[in-house]
């Protein structure tokens, strides 16, 4: 089966979808797994999808999601972009529940133009989707949707 890459159908798919996944959450919930044994299930799967994906072909993970930043990538992109950190925090930068995590202020990224990254030399180690932050916690990874 194809992954489907146009946003518009991912977001048709979701609603066909959304009772199958009301069922699956409950099921979680209900089972005797802790947190990190359902992200270790849920990290080998993504692994797995994650080898079909070709990053640059739809820009969606950048349009969508915002990815949880750590110091050093905040450093490179301003070194990237031949502006101070503080310059760069200041202007991109939110912080999520001090301590928590920090995050573009906005989304889509604000360094996509035309599904391209403009910043891809200097961009996050993390990236910005879900397929590349797999060693991200799901607990921590959800405030990226919430913000």
């Amino acid at each position: 089966m194809k992954l489907a890459i146009d946003i518009g159908r991912i977001e048709e798919l979701t609603r066909q979808s959304e009772d199958e996944n009301r069922r699956f959450r409950s099921l979680l919930e209900r089972c005797n797994l802790t947190t990190e044994e359902i992200d270790a299930i849920v990290h080998r799967h993504l692994r797995e999808v994650s080898e079909q994906i070709e990053c640059r072909e739809c820009g969606n993970c950048c349009k969508v999601f915002r990815p949880q930043l750590a110091p050093q990538d905040i450093v490179r992109l301003a070194g990237h972009l031949g502006i101070p950190k503080e310059e760069f925090s200041a202007e991109y930068i939110v912080e999520y529940e001090a301590g928590k995590g920090l995050f573009f202020k906005c989304v889509p990224c604000p360094f996509l133009r035309d599904n391209a990254c403009t910043v891809y030399p200097g961009r996050p180690d993390v990236r910005a989707g879900p397929m590349s932050a797999a060693h991200i916690p799901l607990s921590t990874r959800r405030a990226s949707y919430r913000i």
